[in-house]
């Protein structure tokens, strides 16, 4: 779901370029789910899909992203 203007903050410009780790396991580190359950590392991840730093996501990243999700969302 994309963000909208409303829901930005002075810090939107973050939104411009990935900052973050560009692999899940670096991923789930950064996010401090690394050692929880799939349950919760899925649900940590798609929390960061709606936060508005995913929408300068590389595509590469969002995929991983994406599989992981769908292997692990009903574990």
């Amino acid at each position: 779901m994309p963000i909208s203007d409303r829901d930005r903050n002075e810090d939107w410009i973050k939104t411009l370029h990935w900052d973050l780790p560009k692999t899940v396991p670096e991923l789930l580190g950064v996010l401090d789910v690394h050692n929880k359950s799939s349950y919760e590392q899925v649900e940590a991840l798609e929390e960061l899909k709606n936060k508005a730093a995913w929408e300068a996501v590389p595509p590469e990243v969002e995929h991983e992203v994406n599989e992981f999700i769908d292997k692990n969302k009903y574990k």
